[in-house]
């Protein structure tokens, strides 16, 4: 997560970049478990959602339930 002070300056979106081409390097798939400020992003990087997560607020000390979402990438070889 980025501190509030930082976000929208394209940090993020270099180290999902730069996890990515690792991954292509590799010939491997990516994946990650996205927050609902998170998704677009990591959707923008070519992550498909795959499924979601239920999270009870409580349980992470919020006044509210939410989704976490887990997403995918795969090389442009991979046939998926």
């Amino acid at each position: 997560m980025t501190r509030t002070g930082y976000q929208r300056r394209g940090a993020g979106r270099l180290l999902v970049e730069w996890g990515l081409a690792k991954a292509a390097e590799e010939g491997v798939p990516a994946y990650i478990e996205g927050s609902p400020a998170g998704t677009p992003l990591y959707e923008k990087c070519g992550f498909r959602i795959v499924d979601e997560t239920p999270v009870e607020g409580k349980a992470v000390e919020l006044d509210h339930d939410f989704s976490m979402t887990n997403l995918a990438w795969y090389p442009p070889s991979t046939n998926t």
